[in-house]
């Protein structure tokens, strides 16, 4: 397989700012790092571990999929998702908010889930996997939080090898790992990773953007090989270009793994 570093770090200062990759390897793929370990804000691919979480509460007996949250009239997260905009008192299943998270990035589903799991416990489950760059420290638009310099952190490497374990079972295991791949690949935006790449590449992510910052993180695979990936940018100046060098990147490591096929 070709060394793709130049590839990679002149896409990267072309865009300019902070780009970090990470890519692990699952099946006839191969591991690369640049920047791996940068801890940037998470955005919504924060949402991953979440879903690592959450699955992993199904294992502990903590609660059901069947279990019903309150949609509170009071709570209208703003950004991504659609729950915002429904009426309160609405029941919603465990499930229904780990796949509302995930497919529409809801952020308000993302906040019940948070609350429900706590964020301290979210983070204690990264770092007893080794994740020292990724944390969640408050719910989605916390002002509050905000205003007293909590945030939520992600680095590539952390990403790429938490979707490696979810592929292989080593996150919360066995038919909970199956029921988070499953949930993360009906993702509806996809297309920062696969926009590049030949229509028989599969996907499974969770991009996130916030200001200036943009990501991706997932699972891409074919008959013939898997491999996980995460590509972060931070701090450019053109969100199309950010957009193109996530693709971009994605499209250089699909082209190395596959032999340009």
């Amino acid at each position: 397989m070709r060394d793709i570093l130049p590839e990679v770090d002149r896409m990267a200062k072309e865009l300019g700012g902070t780009v970090s990759v990470a890519v692990r390897d699952i099946k006839n793929a191969f591991d690369f790092n640049y920047h791996e370990n940068e801890r940037v804000w998470s955005a919504s691919t924060i949402k991953i571990p979440v879903l690592v979480e959450a699955v992993k509460r199904l294992g502990e007996g903590a609660v059901s999929l069947d279990t019903e949250f309150m949609l509170d009239d009071s709570d209208r997260t703003p950004g991504s998702g659609v729950l915002r905009f429904m009426h309160g008192g609405m029941p919603l299943t465990y499930q229904d908010l780990m796949v509302l998270m995930i497919l529409t990035s809801d952020n308000l589903a993302t906040n019940m889930l948070i609350e429900f799991l706590g964020p301290d416990k979210i983070t204690a489950t990264m770092r007893g996997f080794g994740y020292a760059g990724t944390e969640v420290q408050r719910k989605l638009f916390d002002y509050d939080g905000m205003a007293k310099g909590l945030d939520n952190w992600i680095a590539a490497a952390d990403i790429a090898d938490l979707c490696k374990r979810i592929y292989l079972k080593q996150a919360a295991g066995g038919e909970l790992d199956e029921l988070a791949l499953d949930i993360l690949g009906k993702q509806l935006d996809k297309e920062r990773l696969r926009v590049l790449l030949p229509e028989e590449a599969q996907v499974a992510n969770k991009p996130g953007e916030r200001d200036i910052t943009m990501h991706d993180g997932g699972l891409i695979w074919t008959n013939d090989f898997c491999y996980s990936i995460c590509v972060t940018t931070h701090g450019w100046q053109s969100r199309s270009d950010a957009y193109m060098t996530i693709a971009g990147i994605s499209k250089i490591v699909y082209d190395a793994v596959s032999g340009g096929k």
